[in-house]
């Protein structure tokens, strides 16, 4: 490090979560956390519209008490 071979307190130590000291190209944890959020939304955004558009209402129970899930 500074050639006394001591090494710097923890605090000074670049830490592996730290993103600036990720190697380039690598995923940032908080890239990889938007992008799952984004999937998941647009997973849960395909599935209201399929159900949307296919004529099931959701109602409360009633899918339950129509018997269309058992």
């Amino acid at each position: 490090m500074n050639g006394s071979g001591v090494k710097p307190p923890v605090w000074v130590r670049p830490s592996a979560l730290d993103a600036s000291v990720a190697p380039a190209g690598a995923a940032k944890p908080l890239g990889a956390f938007a992008a799952a959020v984004a999937a998941l939304a647009l997973v849960g955004l395909a599935l209201f519209a399929a159900v949307r558009w296919s004529g099931i209402v959701f109602d409360g129970f009633a899918l339950f008490s129509d018997g269309i899930v058992r």
